[in-house]
């Protein structure tokens, strides 16, 4: 009886290991992928999810009135681009201010006026030209208010 007791004690374990070895297995297959894989595999471009990821903590285009620390990115897409802006030129600006946020280098001067400088973030250029990429090129969120906001600032300026 105790050798019975010992064959099935070594067979449970056995066992168990062997479930516990297959469940990590599983587990690190399982674990989130990297935004390269997410892109291949939402068939989303890598620069919304860039977007999405790094800069709409503060640059949401649904953030409340009261619980905005930023403007929301199409602002920064309007102030960026105009219709003598080029790729090239959107892509550079965008990380000249990034790399090291000023005052001075800053295009939406109201936004800096009401909200400060971005603070430094560390970001690397390659994701943010992919976030350029994608600003550049796609329609992106916009606040109901924003093109009545938009347009009221910036017809006056056109005008003068």
């Amino acid at each position: 009886m105790k050798i019975y007791k010992k064959i099935v004690l070594g067979i449970s374990a056995t066992s168990i290991a062997l479930l516990g070895f297959r469940s990590r297995e599983i587990e690190e297959y399982t674990l989130p992928h990297t935004v390269t894989q997410t892109n291949e595999l939402t068939n989303e471009h890598p620069g919304k999810v860039l977007l999405e990821t790094k800069c709409y903590a503060c640059h949401h285009p649904s953030s409340a009135e009261n619980t905005r620390i930023a403007p929301p990115m199409i602002a920064i897409k309007k102030h960026y681009i105009d219709e003598k802006t080029t790729y090239a030129d959107f892509k550079e600006a965008l990380w000249t201010f990034v790399e090291k946020p000023t005052s001075e280098k800053a295009k939406l001067k109201g936004a800096v006026r009401k909200f400060g400088v971005m603070p430094y973030q560390a970001f690397n250029k390659e994701d943010i030209e992919k976030i350029a990429d994608y600003l550049y090129h796609q329609d992106i969120a916009s606040p109901a208010w924003f093109e009545e906001h938009y347009k009221k600032g910036h017809t006056t300026k056109k005008n003068q």
